[in-house]
């Protein structure tokens, strides 16, 4: 992971509302950051990460509908599912897990 991957992350993780986030999604040069799984996040993605926000995973995956084509395919990867469980720590019991994709947790939160 590059340092400014790392600063993303740690700006992302600091920023206080999704209108902010949003923002900072918007203004990287390309995708590429959201679509990789990184060991610092627990094997997941940041297009996982940010999916409670429909603003931000609508910037990440913006479609062309008169092409019928998203804008950022080139930068998806085959060998690299975007939306796979995530692990989950239980509030309730700090050792126990569940798992959810991010196509869950948009429904769940929009």
């Amino acid at each position: 992971m590059t340092l400014r991957e790392l600063l993303f992350i740690q700006s992302a993780q600091r920023l206080p509302s999704s209108t902010l986030i949003l923002e900072l999604v918007k203004s990287q040069p390309t995708p590429h950051i959201f679509m990789n799984s990184f060991l610092e996040l627990d094997g997941t993605n940041l297009a996982n990460i940010l999916s409670f926000d429909s603003g931000s995973i609508n910037a990440i995956f913006r479609y062309d509908h008169e092409n019928q084509k998203f804008l950022n395919d080139k930068y998806f990867n085959p060998e690299i599912p975007i939306f796979y469980r995530n692990k989950i720590t239980k509030k309730n019991n700090q050792k126990k897990y569940y798992y959810r994709n991010a196509i869950d947790n948009a429904l769940r939160n929009n």
